[in-house]
């Protein structure tokens, strides 16, 4: 039987918003998923985006890196708004970091939580 917990971003402070303080890769460190490659264990990762900028603004999350176009997941945040959904559940292991950069620095700032599961 597989069990959930619930856990916030390993660069989290207490689980508060992260600011996006990068605006090329490699981005800004959101999240390191669980080492390792066993079958049925791995980090599923929920991402929030907010944006305080007055224009939207393009935000890039990187997984593990910028070469396979599958580890780049682009969209732009509309002005003064969030939380927009940027990743709905994406699971990683492998010790697979999760980066995150934006056209304009330290207006965007992402918050989520990852669920771990085993």
């Amino acid at each position: 039987m597989s069990t959930f917990m619930k856990s916030k971003f390993s660069e989290s402070v207490d689980g508060r918003g992260i600011a996006i303080s990068g605006s090329a890769t490699p981005g800004v460190l959101v999240h390191t998923a669980v080492a390792g490659s066993a079958v049925g264990v791995y980090d599923e990762v929920w991402l929030y985006a907010y944006n305080s900028h007055s224009s939207s603004v393009a935000v890039t999350v990187e997984f593990g890196g910028s070469i396979v176009p599958g580890d780049i997941v682009k969209a732009t945040v509309p002005a003064v708004s969030g939380l927009l959904p940027l990743i709905p559940g994406y699971p990683l292991q492998g010790g697979c970091e999760v980066r995150v950069y934006a056209a304009v620095q330290n207006v965007v700032a992402v918050s989520g939580f990852v669920n771990k599961i085993t």
